[in-house]
């Protein structure tokens, strides 16, 4: 099978113009398909997940790859940043959420305990904890410091897609295939809305 690249393309916004965007540069590097991709706080640097096992990290400014995150067997459908930027997390199909340090690209934990795929991540808005959707109709939520299992929220009946927490960390937020957006008590883990 010959050799491909799948290319993370970055756009330029310019408000007030008929265009939406400029095409700023191309990050290419990934193997097979790109599934995610986020921005650190500082706005310097890409991450990108991708179905080649890997997370890559990026200079924003030049798209120089500046890391290769590489430890998951399946492939990587989602990946966030602490809000610090000093960790990346990636949500994989190999059941388990990583932890990576941003700055040296060293796996800082392991988070297992999903039964299916998992499909998305996000970090509490104060970094201290850590939100996992997957295909196991769960939420999982975790400290971010320690990996411990804090919580898990079950109600779905369809795999969940995504998670995000509220701006005051209090809340999250699932999205399902069962067609519904559910919302939780951070602290409790108690469903307290189905949307």
């Amino acid at each position: 099978m010959p050799s491909r690249t799948n290319p993370v393309p970055m756009f330029e916004n310019h408000p007030g113009r008929k265009f939406v965007g400029e095409m700023l540069r191309t990050l290419a590097g990934h193997i097979e398909y790109v599934r995610s991709v986020a921005f650190s706080p500082d706005g310097a640097t890409v991450a990108s997940a991708s179905d080649d096992k890997t997370v890559r990290l990026w200079e924003a400014k030049s798209g120089k790859e500046v890391a290769r995150l590489a430890g998951h067997t399946g492939g990587i459908n989602g990946v966030a940043f602490s809000p610090d930027g000093a960790t990346v997390a990636s949500a994989s199909s190999d059941m388990t959420v990583r932890l990576w340090e941003t700055k040296n690209g060293k796996e800082m934990a392991q988070l297992a305990g999903h039964t299916d795929y998992v499909l998305g991540v996000a970090f509490s808005p104060d970094g201290g904890a850590v939100a996992s959707a997957s295909s196991d109709k769960t939420v999982r939520l975790w400290e971010a410091k320690s990996g411990k299992e804090v919580a898990q929220l079950a109600g779905h009946t369809g795999g969940v897609n995504g998670v995000a927490f509220s701006p005051d960390g209090g809340a999250v937020a699932s999205a399902s295939l069962d067609k519904t957006v559910r919302l939780w008590e951070a602290k409790s883990g108690k469903e307290v809305a189905q949307l």
